[in-house]
């Protein structure tokens, strides 16, 4: 919650992405069956630069921008719904915080609650998910981070940077497939030195096919077409 103290501080914010372990919440949660996020667009959008906002789990780095930030002994609240994998999550991140100073607590409150509460910024960091569905940066960048969509329309992390909302605007004006991927591009390398939210993971999306089935073909975005399937 980018509105609140300490995480309207930019090196408190960048602090908390260095000191999470990201790799460790995939092999303990997910058994390996997602991956390291570098940006909060999925490689497999149209836009998503993979180049951009890598920050590998660096303890040390970590301390350091803490101590910059100047904030001392702030206990911090990190709220879930009662999703257990996200629960599971949380208890590696609040370990990993512990590890560089921090000291949080984890708050579990029902789907509705920590729907109303995100929406009206009553919180101070949660854990949450997104599907991009149309497979492009659009529908990420836009709804989740730009000014105009803060609260419940969806940037939940009350971000507001004007060049930014001018670079996911041109890309949602834009009919030049290059410009539209170079205003992504440099919307991306502002969230990685802004940090207003922590990319943790892709998750797989794990089917099982019965060998009856024909003619399934897996989309990206989850949302399968079914029409030309057949049992044999």
């Amino acid at each position: 919650n980018t509105a609140r103290e300490p995480f309207n501080n930019k090196d408190y914010r960048k602090a908390l992405n260095y000191a999470i372990d990201k790799q460790s919440i995939v092999d303990a949660v997910y058994l390996g069956k997602a991956s390291v996020a570098n940006t909060i667009v999925n490689p497999t959008v149209f836009g998503s630069d993979q180049k951009v906002g890598k920050i590998d789990y660096n303890p040390e780095v970590a301390k350091e921008l803490l101590e910059k930030s100047g904030v001392k002994n702030k206990i911090i609240k990190i709220m879930s719904n009662d999703n257990p994998v996200r629960l599971q999550a949380a208890q590696i991140i609040q370990a990993n915080l512990k590890e560089v100073g921090i000291n949080a607590e984890i708050e579990t409150v029902e789907w509705g609650t920590y729907l109303q509460m995100t929406a009206q910024g009553d919180f101070d960091v949660f854990i949450g998910g997104w599907v991009a569905g149309t497979s492009d940066s659009d529908i990420v960048l836009f709804p989740l981070l730009h000014s105009s969509y803060k609260g419940g329309a969806g940037n939940r992390a009350n971000f507001e940077n004007s060049e930014y909302d001018r670079l996911v605007e041109l890309g949602r004006k834009s009919t030049e497939s290059s410009e539209r991927i170079e205003a992504y591009s440099k919307a991306q390398e502002i969230l990685a030195e802004e940090n207003p939210l922590v990319p943790l993971y892709y998750k797989n999306e794990n089917m099982g096919l019965n060998k009856r089935i024909k003619n399934f073909i897996p989309v990206a975005n989850t949302i399968h077409n079914y029409a030309a399937i057949e049992v044999q």
